[in-house]
């Protein structure tokens, strides 16, 4: 990264202006490809069992790819003015803009090619960047956005001595967000041969298992040379693609029992507009569901579009109260309650469990708005309570300050951090892409929700939810599950202690020896992960099968200030 910024700051009487700006070149040597030494998944779609799929050698997906390194880069310029104005003895208000402009992604040797769907009368077909391209959009294939204008705002207003009313907002720009490999368009034919198969049930593979990939699955190829290209994972971007933004806004107050006493009270608020995400451009289109798919880019494989249209919104009540330290006491008590709902999920946070917790990316592109539900990352509730007590005993306190006593029961500190978190939203997922209409990079759908769930978390090891009311869904359907069905993970309940002694103090305090007793999950409570299957039709589907936290750890150690 090469970075150049500068501030300056003027004060006026009751305003203090700072103005500033910045050039930064971020850049990147990727290498990044999916599949230099091929994979072949096998999902059961064909036999009812992944193991059976695999011993008859029939892949339900299957990639390779050669190996090529881009250079890339974004240039950002940026610059702001921002005011604080102290209107009166009780009145401020901040207020002021930034602007940001960040280039779309620039190959150093414009090694580039998108797709662009208008061609060939709607057909669709690859276009390349000229190696001679000057213009930032003929170098990039994606035009540039330079209405970056984010005004933000703030006022702090105290009614009373005591107590203080705060709110502000403002809008927030993402000039870039790399996700993973995922429609970078310098890993595109001609410069990248990435050979993919995603298969939907009713289309045998095109080779097996025991005969590899075909001898010319990486020759270089015209583009004119659709039997080719329709093997190919294509990577694109919407040529219009705009940055992401948030819209951030919060309204509270802030009371001082005593000055070293204080509670906050406030409602805070994100809205995303314009995230970025993924789908197919291809995925196929049942025309009525219940029949094959008909694709709308026939000549193309699976195309991995990423485009500017996710949303998403948070609201959330905060409180918090907090005693600074103060006669040997402090603690810190915050609560939040919240929700979060989406339309999206972000690329890295998907897999079929685990980390995904049972999300996939769009289950129909073509229907985008069926995919809003609770975020992946949704936590109603969250409370953490932390303190630290100094014991008034000791050298230097009100008791057994001298003697053998203050050596055995002085200088002991005690503290805590209890954490209360709410279990995150699952979904449900079926064991293949029971549509076949190819979703895009993880080949599956979502469940059928058959009836209502007798109960949704908090079950038993070996049955989490009520997973009778999932069921695969019928072929060339999609599942009826939304993305949250109404299943959680289980919540985090822990509590954290510790006890400090100090043993030793030098005369200038500028050395001190400390020993540490420090107990992890003191209660040695567990805390269980999302059940590792969350795919109906699976043996162990609904099954916990690990921790997401460890047993009570206990750690003695001393420490040696200096």
């Amino acid at each position: 990264m090469y970075q150049f910024e500068d501030t300056l700051k003027m004060v006026r009487g009751p305003h203090t202006l700072k103005v500033g700006g910045g050039w930064r070149r971020d850049t990147n040597t990727l290498y990044d490809v999916c599949c230099n030494r091929g994979f072949f998944a096998f999902s059961g779609q064909y036999t009812g069992s992944a193991l059976t799929d695999l011993l008859l050698g029939l892949p339900q997906s299957a990639g390779l790819a050669t190996l090529t390194i881009p250079h890339v880069f974004n240039d950002t310029i940026s610059w702001f003015v921002q005011d604080t104005y102290q209107a009166t003895p009780r009145l401020t208000v901040n207020y002021g803009v930034r602007y940001e402009y960040t280039t779309p992604r620039i190959e150093r040797d414009n090694r580039v090619t998108n797709f662009d769907p208008t061609a060939r009368g709607g057909r669709g077909a690859l276009v390349t960047a000229p190696p001679d391209a000057e213009d930032t959009a003929a170098r990039s294939l994606i035009e540039p956005w330079r209405k970056g204008f984010a005004p933000r705002i703030g006022i702090a207003y105290k009614i009373t001595d005591k107590l203080v009313f705060r709110w502000g907002g403002g809008l927030f720009y993402q000039g870039f967000d790399r996700q993973g490999s995922e429609s970078l368009l310098e890993l595109n034919p001609p410069f990248l041969i990435d050979t993919r198969q995603f298969l939907p049930p009713n289309i045998a593979p095109s080779f097996l298992l025991k005969d590899g990939f075909p001898a010319n699955a990486l020759t270089p190829f015209p583009f004119d040379d659709y039997s080719r290209i329709r093997q190919l994972m294509i990577r694109a971007v919407n040529r219009k693609l705009r940055p992401a933004y948030v819209e951030n806004f919060s309204a509270g107050f802030q009371y001082a029992f005593h000055p070293d006493l204080i509670l906050d009270i406030a409602y805070v608020g994100n809205f995303g507009h314009r995230q970025w995400s993924l789908g197919n451009l291809n995925q196929g289109m049942l025309n009525p569901q219940g029949l094959p798919p008909t694709f709308p880019y026939p000549d193309f494989g699976q195309i991995e579009f990423k485009d500017s249209i996710g949303n998403l919104n948070y609201n959330s009540l905060q409180m918090k109260i907090e005693r600074r330290w103060s006669g040997g006491l402090s603690f810190l008590v915050s609560y939040t309650f919240s929700k979060t709902i989406s339309d999206y999920v972000p690329n890295l946070d998907i897999a079929p469990a685990g980390p995904g917790n049972g999300r996939i990316f769009y289950q129909n592109y073509h229907d985008r708005k069926a995919d809003k539900a609770l975020a992946i990352n949704d936590t109603p509730n969250r409370l953490v309570a932390s303190f630290s007590y100094e014991v008034p005993t000791g050298r230097g306190h009100q008791f057994l300050h001298s003697g053998v006593a203050s050596h055995l029961f002085g200088n002991w500190q005690i503290n805590g951090i209890y954490t209360y978190a709410g279990g995150q939203a699952l979904g449900i997922t079926a064991p293949f892409d029971s549509s076949g209409t190819n979703p895009i990079k993880v080949p599956i759908t979502r469940a059928d929700c058959i009836t209502k769930p007798k109960f949704t978390n908090g079950g038993s090891v070996a049955e989490w939810f009520d997973t009778s009311a999932f069921a695969i869904p019928a072929l060339f359907h999609f599942g009826t599950c939304s993305g949250a069905p109404g299943i959680r993970g289980d919540s985090t309940n822990n509590f954290d202690f510790s006890l400090f002694k100090e043993l030793l103090r030098s005369s200038d305090g500028r050395f001190l020896l400390q020993f540490r007793a420090e107990f992890f999950n003191f209660f040695n409570k567990p805390q269980f992960a999302p059940p590792s299957i969350l795919t109906v039709g699976v043996p162990t589907f609904g099954r916990l099968a690990s921790l997401a936290h460890s047993p009570r750890e206990i750690q003695l150690a001393l420490k040696f200030y200096f």
